[in-house]
């Protein structure tokens, strides 16, 4: 069983394979919207809306500069030797 304190929710393995595929599939996208817009509402949870940017290679933007903007693609920096 999953309990969130937070939400009050309770979900349960047995609840989810008690449903058929293709109303369990529906069933998680709904609970998915769900989950988000109760913690949308309580400020828990903000989801990041920007396009994804190809910066190619810069000389002036450093790791630094990046960071507290919160546009740092962990997945994608490559860091250059400077030396």
């Amino acid at each position: 069983m999953v309990f969130d304190d937070a939400l009050g929710i309770a979900i349960t393995a047995e609840f989810f394979t008690s449903i058929p595929n293709t109303i369990r599939h529906i069933s998680l996208r709904v609970l998915r919207a769900y989950l988000s817009f109760i913690l949308l509402t309580k400020g828990l949870y903000q989801p990041i809306f920007h396009i994804r940017q190809d910066m190619s290679v810069s000389d002036k933007l450093t790791m630094t500069k990046l960071l507290p903007n919160g546009w740092i693609d962990f997945t994608q920096v490559v860091i250059k030797n400077s030396g």
